[in-house]
This record gives C-alpha cells, sequence and structure tokens, in this order.
C-alpha cells in the first residue's frame, strides 16, 4: 500500500499456459514517484519470478514524453525496460491546445502477444 495510489489486480488462471495478471492503476500526481517505482518494481519482480503474463493499464501520472529531460521518469522507464515490460501506448494520449502528454500506461512482459492497429 501507497497514500495516493489505486490499484486492482485480476489473474485470469489458463490451462496449459502461463496465468495472466491484468492489474490498473493510479497514481495520484503530487505522491512520491520514487516510493511508486520501487513499490512496482518489487510487485512487477514478484510476477516475473511467478511466470505471470503480466498486463499493467493506468493514470500513471508520469509522463513518458519527459525520458530525456527527467531522472525520475526515465529510471521508471528504464526499470519496467530491464524487468522485460514493453510499452504499448507510444503516443500521446492527453492533448490540450497547449501540450500532449503519455502519461496514461500500458505496458506488458509478453508484447509479442499484443497485435498492432493497422491505420487505414
Amino acid at each position: 500500500m501507497i497514500d495516493g495510489v489505486e490499484t486492482c489486480f485480476i489473474e485470469l488462471p489458463r490451462v496449459k499456459l502461463s496465468h495472466v495478471i491484468v492489474g490498473c492503476i493510479y497514481r495520484h500526481p503530487h505522491r512520491d514517484r520514487k516510493d511508486f517505482k520501487e513499490n512496482l518494481r518489487e510487485k512487477l519482480e514478484y510476477l516475473n519470478r511467478q511466470g505471470y503474463e503480466v498486463y499493467i493499464t493506468g493514470d500513471i501520472n508520469q509522463d513518458f514524453f519527459h525520458y530525456s529531460t527527467d531522472k525520475l521518469t526515465s529510471d521508471y522507464l528504464d526499470m519496467l525496460l530491464n524487468l522485460g515490460y514493453m510499452p504499448i501506448i507510444t503516443k500521446a494520449t492527453r492533448i490540450t491546445d497547449r501540450s500532449a502528454t503519455l502519461i496514461d500506461h500500458i505496458y506488458t512482459n509478453a508484447p509479442q502477444k499484443v497485435l498492432p492497429l493497422i491505420s487505414v
């Protein structure tokens, strides 16, 4: 439990295949990002050790577009990548007249199973 973070995780059991974990996370924008990252890292390491196929979604309130200018964002994304989690969303999720951000995330440790959208 982390103050300012809400989560819901479900397990989808499958026969002869790895079970699937789907998690939804909301991190309040003004809560500690470092503690959130460390807590999530521990959870993802556990799920990896158990052999789960994992899909994490949510409003993380951490803008991946600031990867090269914000150390906490780069540390967070590097942690995900080092654990084998690939972001699925790579375009802006919130667009206004003055800004575009990527604060809503989906990532998985099974990116090869995600079908790409085909633009027409």
